[in-house]
């Protein structure tokens, strides 16, 4: 029976998973956990390359049937709305309507996937991903050097979703949030009733944190890594969980080990705030019917000592392990199996879909990047046509090849006036300033660590692209750890909006008003309502025309020119009083 393999290659492990079967009956035939070389570079990526090469060998894996993750952390995730519901007719404006929301990128320069996560009135909402063509052509380029060719690449974040869902997870938790720390990047994924209805992929991991903890201690990152995920410098001591750690006012003298081991817990409790907080923006911007439940986390970042303790206490729900191999029933036999089950889901669903497992159908290798396994023969007078068109493209190409020369020399030149020269002076400055300033290194040392980066861009067609590449990771980065991320849309405070329609009603004379009081008012992020009670009912006027003069209310309202609608009315003849309700329709920026 063929066996088809996952691989998710990561910043720091190599996971790879051997599967047979079906989708709905599996069983997996090995786990591999693996760690990967560090360096820059052709060097590094030759290492690299070699340990996928290895891996295959030692265990004798077939090459045919290999499904491999892509980092979903440099592609961009987007909830638009579309006016179909058809599957056919969302795909053919899908790819339009992505090009709206990729600010800084052309749509050429991506491969575009996108689900559809629920209906509208009048459409349906769909996920769009689109994945940057630079990062995924370097990571064909890596696999190439092991001698792989992989049928299909998927993002990791979907990989996730689809192993959780070909294991059964989304059946005993429907309504759960998924999330996978890694060393670079953390996966989220929500689902309501089973159903999917968000999945985000940011710049948050390990590496943030470890990062910092070395430029506290002035660790290198080997040793800063273990700092943080161990507790401080010794191994053996006693691990607090981050949340629990709180200064004495009675504190006088702490030894050096103490201390670092309080500096490791602030920056994991740093690292906590970030995660609980991309969670709740995750779960309020997904528009779920139903609270989450539990919040399942994996990765290795999720052995974080007190992460568990933390989420769950800020969060208000239990947090568990996700634990796919445990679910199946397969035993790692690696070194580390806690390590190797909190690693397992990427791999695992990269696996499953090439043995059937394929609920979201995204895929990567698409376009310029489609698998080409097929020769077709010419024969015959395509032969002969065949043979003329080479000869014409032979004089077309000696007359080319000097123009190309005069282009390369202007692109690639080594005068401070090219193009790739400019080029490398921005991003050396760049680079630069984000050794001194990020990651507090002195001027000469981050001087040289610039001139290192720049030296691993290759000088051929794609140095623009890498550069540009380079910088936008810089930014995204800096984004994601400032909590400026414009992915999701703010949350507007209904206290304020209490606040303006008792100002806007504060405005009509006391005695205008006659007998009046407010019976019931409530305010969600797209209306406000409220129902007013009245002895005279022209007073309802004067209440509409004070609201609809409210600058705040005409800003907000999806009808600026008359932001209040009148509503039903009702009179009580034995009061003779009337109830009218009035609401105002919100723009609401999170659809």
């Amino acid at each position: 029976m063929p066996r088809a393999v996952g691989l998710d290659v990561g910043r720091r492990l190599l996971k790879l998973a051997e599967l047979s079967g079906s989708a709905k009956s599996f069983k997996v035939h090995r786990f591999v956990v693996e760690e990967m070389p560090e360096g820059e570079g052709e060097e590094g990526e030759a290492a690299r390359a070699e340990v996928v090469r290895r891996l295959f060998r030692e265990h004798r894996l077939g090459r045919a049937d290999v499904c491999v993750s892509f980092d979903a952390g440099t592609s961009v995730f987007r909830d638009v709305t579309v006016p179909f519901r058809q599957d056919d007719q969302i795909a053919k404006v899908v790819r339009f309507e992505a090009e709206n929301h990729l600010h800084g990128r052309a749509i050429e320069d991506v491969i575009v996937n996108w689900v559809k996560t629920g209906e509208t009135k009048d459409g349906s909402q769909v996920l769009v991903m689109a994945a940057p063509k630079t990062e995924l052509a370097q990571r064909l380029g890596l696999l190439r050097r092991a001698g792989i060719e992989p049928a299909s690449v998927d993002l990791d974040a979907t990989a996730l979703y689809t192993a959780c869902a070909a294991t059964g997870v989304f059946t005993e938790h429907p309504n759960v949030v998924v999330l996978e720390v890694g060393a670079r990047t953390t996966n989220l994924v929500v689902v309501d009733g089973g159903q999917l209805r968000a999945v985000r992929s940011f710049l948050v991991g390990t590496d943030t944190m470890a990062a910092a903890l070395g430029g506290d201690l002035s660790l290198p990152a080997g040793e800063a890594g273990r700092r943080a995920l161990s507790g401080g410098a010794d191994a053996d001591a006693l691990l607090v969980p981050a949340a629990d750690v709180e200064p004495s006012p009675h504190e006088t003298a702490k030894s050096v080990a103490e201390l670092e081991r309080d500096v490791a817990s602030q920056r994991r409790e740093e690292l906590f705030k970030k995660l609980q907080r991309e969670v709740m923006r995750s779960i309020t911007s997904a528009r779920a019917v139903n609270a989450p439940e539990k919040l399942l986390v994996a990765g290795g970042g999720s052995l974080l000592p007190g992460l568990a303790e933390s989420l769950s206490e800020r969060l208000g729900i239990p947090v568990e392990p996700l634990g796919l191999l445990t679910r199946l029933g397969h035993t790692p036999t690696t070194a580390d199996p806690r390590l190797t089950d909190a690693v397992s889901p990427v791999a695992l669903g990269c696996a499953l879909r090439l043995i059937g497992a394929d609920p979201l159908g995204v895929e990567l290798r698409r376009e310029e990047f489609a698998p080409t396994n097929t020769f077709e023969v010419v024969r015959g007078v395509l032969a002969t046509a065949v043979t003329l068109l080479v000869a014409l493209l032979a004089g077309l190409a000696f007359l080319a090849k000097s123009r190309l020369e005069r282009e390369r020399s202007t692109f690639l030149g080594k005068t401070t006036a090219t193009v790739a020269q400019k080029a490398a002076t921005i991003l050396q400055s760049v680079e630069k300033r984000y050794q001194q300033d990020v990651r507090r290194k002195p001027d000469g040392e981050a001087e040289r660590e610039a001139k290192r980066l720049l030296g691993t861009i290759p000088a051929d067609a794609n140095y623009l692209y890498a550069v540009r590449a380079h910088l936008q990771r810089r930014y995204r980065e800096l984004e994601d750890n400032l909590g400026l991320s414009k992915d999701i849309a703010p949350i507007e405070s209904a206290l304020k909006v209490w606040k303006e329609i008792y100002e806007a009603l504060g405005k009509v004379p006391r005695e205008e008003l006659g007998w009046f009081r407010i019976n019931s008012m409530s305010v969600s992020q797209s209306e406000a309502a409220f129902v007013i009670e009245v002895a005279d009912v022209a007073v309802s006027d004067k209440v509409r025309r004070a609201l609809n003069a409210n600058e705040y209310l005409r800003k907000r309202a999806a009808d600026p020119s008359s932001p209040v609608a009148p509503g039903s009315s009702q009179s009580n003849p034995q009061t003779n009083r009337t109830t009218v309700r009035l609401s105002v329709k919100f723009v609401d920026d999170a659809r």
